[in-house]
């Protein structure tokens, strides 16, 4: 966004938010690929998963590099897998104290499972209540209710429509962002991907890549 305010002059005015999305849901799931398909224990360490499921090391720095490019790491790869309903509730009602709270949950997970950052406990998994409420407490969340939350399962229904909804437009994978120029794309993204003022990016992507995409929104914006 500096770059292209300094190069092109082109200043936008910025919010994101994000939906909740599973690529193997629950500890069934986990279980399956970890030991069954992959060979490994299923208390594995991450890294040691991704080099065995795809391509060895190279992998591993490849994600480093663009977690380098986005000015975030170094990466951390001794998180585990593990169900992440706990987590997806807790930011959805996060989300529900204020849209900042909802993000500001999703950057605290997102230090301590990728970057192993703010945080003693380990292992560092998404099911872990403790680290949950550790996530919970820096962000400002009213604790009691917090606890509520993951001592039940609300929210749960609206996490699994969404999902449902994504699989049925064929997101099978993530990461995929969705840009929209406020006024200009029309209807929902999941119905109309291509409508003006809308890009959808499927996969991990580059600052330059990023940059296209900004530029090209901007001038059709523009006409």
């Amino acid at each position: 966004m500096s770059e292209l305010k300094a190069d092109d002059g082109i200043d936008f005015k910025m919010h994101y938010s994000r939906l909740p999305f599973f690529l193997r849901q629950g500890e069934e799931a986990c279980r399956r690929w970890l030991v069954d398909e992959l060979g490994l224990p299923r208390d594995v360490e991450r890294g040691e998963a991704m080099k065995k499921a795809f391509g060895g090391q190279r992998v591993l720095d490849h994600m480093d590099q663009l977690m380098a490019q986005a000015g975030v790491g170094p990466a951390y790869w001794g998180s585990q897998f593990a169900d992440t309903m706990d987590s997806h509730r807790l930011a959805w009602y996060a989300a529900t104290e204020s849209y900042e709270k909802g993000e500001l949950m999703w950057k605290a997970y997102s230090r301590r499972y990728f970057e192993g950052k703010d945080t003693e406990i380990r292992p560092i998994r998404y099911d872990d209540h403790k680290m949950l409420m550790e996530c919970a407490q820096e962000v400002g969340l009213d604790l009691d209710q917090a606890r509520k939350v993951l001592n039940s399962r609300v929210h749960e229904d609206e996490i699994l429509k969404c999902v449902r909804q994504m699989h049925s437009v064929g997101i099978n994978s993530i990461p995929v962002l969705v840009f929209e120029v406020d006024g200009v794309a029309q209807g929902s993204w999941l119905e109309n991907p291509d409508s003006k003022g809308r890009k959808v990016h499927h996969g991990s992507g580059n600052k330059e890549e990023f940059m296209t995409i900004l530029r090209d929104l901007h001038r059709v914006s523009s006409l």
